[in-house]
């Protein structure tokens, strides 16, 4: 199995995601005691990573809203010393007009899709956990059967 490492998230795309998704999810049921006990390892391994990356976006995300807030807070302080008042509207599109928001806005949604790429191979992990069990089940119930 080859592993997804932390410093290769910012390249997964949905080819590379499919191709992994792929190999976590074949099981060799001519030794499904090694896959049993190697199956925890993939999946901490994995969790690790949807933690990792979640965490990653909410610091993200939050910079993103101080960002705004920052922008909107100095350009309303502005418009006070001016003797104007601006409408939350108009400070919400002088934010959103910033390149830096611009660039950030894109930052989450990209980082947002490698957050679902990790999240849905820990559920091909826990279907693949749920299909070990059945095998293991149907080969100890075969087993009994013809002793």
């Amino acid at each position: 199995m080859t592993y997804l490492k932390k410093e290769d998230l910012d390249s997964l795309d949905l080819e590379k995601y499919l191709d992994i998704a792929k190999e976590l999810s074949i099981i060799d049921e001519r030794d499904i005691n090694r896959e049993l006990n190697k199956h925890s390892i993939d999946y901490s391994y994995y969790n690790g990573l949807l933690i990792f990356q979640k965490a990653k976006l909410e610091k993200l995300e939050r910079t993103f809203e101080i960002l705004k807030s920052t922008l909107k807070h100095d350009k309303s302080l502005e418009g006070k010393s001016k003797g104007a008042k601006y409408t939350a509207s108009f400070l919400d599109d002088f934010a959103n007009q910033d390149p830096n928001v611009s660039e950030m806005s894109l930052s989450i949604v990209r980082e947002q899709e490698v957050y679902g790429y990790l999240k849905s191979m820990c559920s091909v992990l826990q279907h693949k956990k749920d299909m070990l069990v059945q095998v293991s089940a149907n080969t100890r119930s075969e087993i009994k059967q013809y002793s």
